[in-house]
């Protein structure tokens, strides 16, 4: 890749005595203590957690000259500045992030406490951080004393799902005029009983034409799988009552949750408790009439449970009670058992299972486990199907209240099953992930009544989660929630896009007063909500939208003087919201809901900004790693469609890289290096072009790149990141190595796909991107494809046409060779094929296609063709680093580099990102032919500015010219700007001359 994080030389040591001038002793302190990326995190099993933390300071250009950590075994023991565990001394170091721990072996269960103090640039120590705490998980197999447990009983009327259709009312001819239509209930009944479930509308139908020379439409009723459906199709239309005829998908079958529960006794004061639990499924964990943790689908999150399976720890001393207790636990199908993409059930076993080992320490000194064994208890309870596709049916009337406490009449229940429901046996690990819980409410903005007695509801947003339904009526009453991204021309829910995933709750009430309800183990994505069986027109808080994603943190803000672009960064993060749910899905709506890697790449650098995805990819990269197959990474992760496919494969490379720059993680790099290695070698085994098979730039538009060039820059590209990483960690034969077969690689490619006048095979916009930005051509060459591609985005008319492989690298590489100017021009485009066109249509997230959905055409009749899908938003990247200026300028942020671009027609943009280090911010504006520029840099970091201006003499900061301004260092002249080194701290800058 084109090095955009060139450092200028800077003598470090003079830039300090520099920044030095005019201040009085330092003040700077720690804040925000993290340990392996978490605030507080319980059951590791990492045996040398990391520590981080960011630093506060009220002074320009303040750093870190070196620090102290204490790690106790207890909070007494660390309040009186001791380290039992742990005692860094004073370690002359900078260096804030990623520390290891070094102390004594940890061992299973054990609690950490820690603090760090720090010195600043002058040797002035700071205060001690706020104390902050880690414990350990279950390091060793024979610490589970626990069974797997379940409820294998058949209930004898289990949920079926099939094809199983029954027309009520057909009506063919001009709406609400009796005598202009056909009555054709009877005829769709015999089609449909002969097994033809598509059908074109036309007067076949009706064996005549009821209104000559007027559009007709087709008026139907119908029953699929039990729940009633509205629909209006005009004539020439097809449909299907059912989209699929896989036979894994015709007929399935669905069980109800089982609910696990023991009652046990608590004889003394309790010191600590602490519950780890794992699930074969999902599992909802409760004691005491209380449900444990706030998470959702975790544990064990989504991995190829074959292989791993995770647990969480949790601290429940508050929970318990002296004398008796009541720990229980509802399963739900989850990815385990229920329906994965287009593959059904089934997928990794046909029960589901909880594992549960509950240790309590006495305030005397004794201890006890309380475990999953034969001595548990089941039943089933109202959840009567639960599955991430199909959604959730819930039967209020089958409630057990109190069934969590320790005085509920179990006599009744049955006895548990016992034993794994897996023939393999996966370890089982702590999980290292962020987990999934609500984060947001969002209320009903319009209902509408297509048609009687059915409403559909407006969120105003499509998102990914569910509905809190709040409701009365009688006991048995119906409630029926189907879900959607978009509207029928009819007014009904459009779910054609959803293919087999039936995506729809129901609700049967109990008939006792106002019932509020949400489902537990399914979610959707959805705007819209089609709901039959209310008996009078519902009010708006009847539902209220409840959004759900991994609860990364939220990172950064961006704003600017375009309304189009501003909605197109909140489409794009809320994409990222909806499909960051445990792994990166493609999309959260229909029945694929993948960690597609192809998408999960491209994609990757806009998320670091948008959220802390650092453990969250963390976790992924092992799913990922563990797809491998002969070196192949596999096409998702967890994977289930097939392996080695350029752009798609090249993620477990392309995805370590990003976290080991973005947050200064070596770590992960050590950890995945020989699978990564393997990679390598395996590409190379097909010669110097890689992988000869590939899903191509998908879904570009007006263009086809070949594959060749593609597999053979992919190959280049991850070759010269293998060089990077192994350099990073010290390996320096192997970068070398790397080094040297990427340049055969970029000869390779010179010689077989650059033509004479620096044309490259297949003449597309990606083509050029991918040489130009993964640095494949000679100086001479790369002139010439800079001609290239300007002239492939006049010849679109200014437009691109690029797929999910080229979107990523089209603005960076304009701004690269100096065109700017075009990459905004492509960005504020509103015409079809652009970023602005969805938005223009309406569009609340980011599409799949470019024209998912036109006012012209409709729905694009693709089978694929989601409304949120998060890959096209990539652009997001180039919206921070060149609108903005937030760029890094080395791992982890330590120097940052920022130079915004300005483009036509913006005259501000402004916006901050959260770093592992601390808060980068950027506020710029065009005011009276002069740039204002205001930034803030965290403490312990510096930054290299690039500011547009002919000279120095043209800048000031603060009102003072910038060479005199406190730390801040004039380092020269670069790229048409005056180029500052600057330290911590807040600036505002002014410019004249080059606007």
């Amino acid at each position: 890749m084109r090095n955009r994080y060139a450092i200028i030389p800077v003598a470090l040591a003079a830039f300090i005595v520099c920044a030095t001038n005019g201040f009085s002793a330092a003040s700077i302190r720690p804040v925000e203590p993290r340990c392996e990326y978490h605030v507080e995190p319980q059951g590791l099993d990492v045996l040398q957690p990391r520590l981080s933390w960011r630093l506060e300071s009220g002074q320009r250009a303040q750093m870190q000259s070196a620090y102290r950590i204490l790690v106790a075994g207890s909070p007494e023991t660390l309040a009186n500045d001791a380290g039992d565990l742990w005692d860094s001394g004073k370690v002359n170091s900078g260096e804030s992030i990623q520390i290891a721990y070094k102390g004594k072996p940890l061992t299973s269960r054990q609690s950490c406490c820690w603090k760090v103090m720090v010195w600043d640039r002058e040797g002035n120590p700071s205060i001690w951080s706020e104390p902050a705490m880690w414990s350990m998980g279950l390091l060793k197999p024979k610490d589970w004393k626990a069974q797997w447990i379940g409820y294998d009983e058949i209930p004898e009327d289990p949920i079926q799902e099939g094809p199983k259709v029954v027309v009520v009312k057909a009506l063919y001819g001009l709406g609400g005029k009796p005598s202009k239509q056909v009555d054709v209930t009877e005829k769709l009944q015999k089609r449909v009983a002969e097994g033809t479930l598509k059908l074109s509308v036309g007067n076949e139908l009706a064996e005549k034409d009821p209104a000559p020379g007027k559009l007709k439409k087709l008026e139907l009723e119908y029953t699929f799988d039990g729940v009633t459906r509205k629909r209006i199709f005009s004539e020439g239309e097809t449909f299907e009552f059912f989209s699929t005829n896989r036979p894994n998908l015709m007929n399935r079958s669905y069980l109800p949750s089982p609910y696990l529960r023991k009652v046990f006794a608590v004889k003394a004061p309790v010191k600590r408790a602490v519950v780890y639990v794992s699930a074969q499924g999902f599992v909802e964990l409760h004691l005491n009439g209380q449900r444990v943790g706030d998470e959702f689908f975790t544990p064990p999150g989504w991995t190829d449970y074959r292989k791993r399976i995770y647990y969480k720890a949790y601290d429940v001393t508050d929970l318990l009670q002296q004398g008796d207790n009541a720990i229980g636990g509802i399963l739900g199908d989850g990815w385990f058992r229920g329906n994965i993409s287009i593959k059904g059930q089934n997928q990794y076993g046909s029960k589901i299972r909880l594992l549960s080992q509950l240790h309590i320490d006495y305030a005397d000194g004794r201890s006890e486990t309380v475990v999953s064994d034969p001595s548990w208890k089941a039943s089933f309870g109202p959840i009567l199907l639960s599955d991430m596709q199909a959604g959730e049916t819930y039967d209020a009337r089958r409630e057990m209240p109190g069934w969590d406490k320790s005085g509920f009449d179990d006599s009744q229940w049955r006895a548990v099953n016992t034993g794994s429901a897996l023939k393999a046996n996966p370890v089982i690990e702590a999980y290292p992930g962020v987990p999934v819980r609500r984060t947001q409410e969002l209320p009903v903005v319009k209902i509408t009544e297509p048609m009687k007695g059915l409403h559909v509801f407006d969120l105003g947003q499509n998102f990914a989660g569910w509905v809190r339904l709040k409701v009365s009526g009688k006991a048995g009453d119906k409630i029926v929630m189907r879900f959607g991204e978009m509207l029928s021309p009819d007014g009904s829910v459009f779910t054609e896009n959803l293919r087999s995933a039936r995506a729809t709750d129901t609700y049967i009430l109990k008939g006792d007063g106002v019932e509020v309800w949400e489902p537990h183990f399914t979610f959707h994505g959805f705007r819209y909500v089609e709901v039959t069986g209310l008996r009078e027109d519902p009010p708006a808080d009847t539902l209220t939208g409840v959004v759900v994603h991994s609860d990364a943190p939220l990172t950064s803000s961006f704003e600017c003087s375009d309304p189009m672009l501003n909605q197109l960064h909140s489409n794009i993060l809320w994409g990222q919201r909806s499909n960051y749910l445990e792994v990166p899905t493609d999309c959260p709506q229909r029945d694929e809901r993948l960690g597609w890697t192809g998408d999960t790449q491209v994609y990757i650098r806009s998320g670091t900004y948008h959220q802390d995805v650092a453990s969250f990819f963390t976790k992924w990269i092992v799913d990922l790693e563990d797809t491998q197959n002969r070196g192949m990474f596999g096409q998702q992760a967890p994977a289930f469609h097939g392996h080695a496919s350029s752009g798609w494969s090249d993620a477990g490379i392309i995805c370590p890289w990003t976290i080991y720059r973005v947050y200064g993680d070596a770590r992960i790099v050590e950890k995945h290096y020989d699978a990564m290695a393997r990679y390598i070698e395996a590409c190379e085994k097909h010669g110097l072009s890689g992988i000869p098979k590939g899903f191509g730039d998908w879904l570009a538009v007006g263009s086809s790149t070949p594959k060749d060039v593609i597999s053979t820059a992919y190959f280049a590209y991850s070759t010269s990141l293998m060089a990077e990483m192994a350099e990073a960690i010290g390996k320096k034969a192997d970068a070398t190595t790397y080094r040297e077969l990427f340049e055969r690689i970029r000869e390779h490619f010179q010689k077989t796909f650059v033509d004479a006048d620096g044309r490259v095979k297949g003449n597309t916009q990606t083509a050029y991107c991918m040489a130009l930005h993964y640095d494949l051509l000679t100086e001479k060459q790369r002139r010439q494809a800079a001609a290239h591609l300007v002239e492939r985005i006049k010849a679109k008319d200014y437009h691109l046409s690029v797929g999910f492989l080229g979107v990523p690298i089209l603005l960076p590489t304009l701004t690269e060779i100096g065109r700017s100017d075009l990459a905004y021009r492509l960005l504020q485009n509103k015409t079809y094929p652009s970023w602005g066109y969805s938005v223009e249509q309406g569009a609340t997230t980011i599409w799949e296609r470019w024209d998912s959905w036109t006012r012209e055409k409709g729905f694009n009749a693709g089978a694929m063709n989601s409304f949120n899908h998060y890959a096209y938003g990539a652009c997001s990247e180039w919206m921070f680093y060149s609108m903005l200026g937030i760029d890094l300028d080395a791992a982890g942020y330590k120097t940052i580099r920022m130079k915004p671009e300005i483009g036509s027609g913006i005259t501000w943009a402004k916006g901050h990102y959260d770093s592992i280090r601390g808060r980068i911010s950027s506020d710029w504006k065009i005011e009276d032919d002069t740039f204002h520029w205001k930034v803030e840099i965290p403490a312990n970091s510096t930054a290299t500015m690039y500011i547009a201006a002919e000279q120095a003499a043209d800048v000031t900061e603060g009102g003072r010219p910038v060479e005199d301004g406190a730390g801040i260092q004039v380092l020269g002249q670069k790229e048409g700007c005056v180029v500052i080194q600057v330290g911590s701290g807040s600036y505002a800058f002014t410019a004249k001359g080059r606007l």
